[in-house]
């Protein structure tokens, strides 16, 4: 096994920090060089209130240089890209109809999925709180 390999499962970790109308998901941990797999971060069934799907509105984040964090929508054969999130700060996604919305396409689940890259043979850490809507139908 090469000595800069993580599995990536192993070193992400979720909490749900509000589940009501929305969703505040807390997801924190370390990538290596070798890290290119997805992780499931957010399983719509385990939500209260049984929503459909989500739609992101809003995130705060602090990805170290040198790592960059890919969030997805969970569905069919491929999952339909979400963002790219790196660097630190706040984003609110008002400017585009209130949110990042699943576009549902076939095979959609409503789960959120991440996948992490970096060139560096040493950990790069993040911290991201992600801000979801619930959404019906």
């Amino acid at each position: 096994m090469n000595e800069n390999a993580y599995n990536i499962a192993d070193n992400v970790q979720t909490m749900i920090l509000r589940d009501g109308n929305d969703v505040l998901l807390q997801v924190k941990g370390f990538a290596g060089k070798s890290d290119n797999g997805l992780v499931k971060i957010l399983d719509i069934k385990s939500l209260q209130a049984s929503p459909t799907h989500l739609r992101l509105t809003g995130m705060y984040r602090a990805v170290q240089t040198g790592l960059t964090v890919f969030l997805y929508w969970e569905g069919g054969e491929e999952h339909d890209f979400l963002t790219t999130i790196e660097g630190y700060g706040v984003n609110s996604f008002d400017w585009c109809s209130a949110g990042l919305t699943d576009t549902k396409k076939e095979g959609f689940t409503g789960n959120v999925m991440m996948r992490l890259e970096t060139e560096s043979p040493s950990p790069k850490h993040f911290s991201l709180v992600l801000e979801f809507a619930k959404q019906r139908g």
